[in-house]
C-alpha cells in the first residue's frame, strides 16, 4: 500500500538503517518528503511495516526509477519484496509510465530477484562506491 501515514516514519527508518549495508544511509528527512509525496510503497505483517520500496515518477519522461527497496532480514524471501514490486508496477502502468528502473550493487543478491521479476540488466555502471548494475523493466 501506498503509504499516507507520517506516523509509520520510525518503522521505515528502522528497517532502512538495518539494510543501509544493501541500499545506503537514508535520511528521516529523505523518507518524510517521500511520504509525504506519495512515493513509498510498504508491506505489512500482522500490522507492523516490513518492508518498504521508495520510488519517483519522473516528470521529464515516462519512467519510474526506483530509489530503495528494503525488507527486514528475518522476513526476507516471503514475497513482500514482489508485493511491493508488483504494487509498483500496477501503480506506475496506472500512470501511463513506460518503464521502471533501478540500480543495485553488482554483488546484492538482489540482482536474482530483480531478474526473478521480469527486469532486464541493461548494463553495469560505476557508482561513487562500487560498480551498479542497471535494471529496467518495461510496462
Amino acid at each position: 500500500m501506498i503509504l499516507e501515514k507520517k506516523g509509520c516514519l520510525g518503522q521505515i527508518k528502522k528497517i532502512a538503517d538495518l539494510c543501509k549495508g544493501d541500499i545506503g544511509f537514508i535520511t528521516k528527512q529523505t523518507l518524510l518528503n517521500a511520504i509525504d509525496e506519495r512515493r513509498i510503497i510498504v508491506s505489512t505483517d500482522n500490522g507492523n511495516i516490513v518492508g518498504f520500496v521508495h520510488f519517483y515518477h519522473r516528470k521529464k519522461d515516462k519512467q519510474t526509477t526506483i530509489y530503495e527497496i528494503a525488507v527486514l532480514p528475518q522476513k526476507q524471501k516471503r514475497d513482500f519484496g514482489k508485493k511491493m514490486i508488483t504494487e509498483l508496477i500496477e501503480y506506475s502502468r496506472h500512470l501511463n509510465r513506460e518503464t521502471i528502473l533501478l540500480k543495485c550493487p553488482v554483488r546484492n543478491n538482489s540482482n536474482g530477484f530483480y531478474k526473478k521479476m521480469g527486469f532486464k540488466l541493461i548494463k553495469t555502471v560505476c557508482g561513487k562506491k562500487r560498480q551498479l548494475n542497471v535494471w529496467t523493466k518495461k510496462l
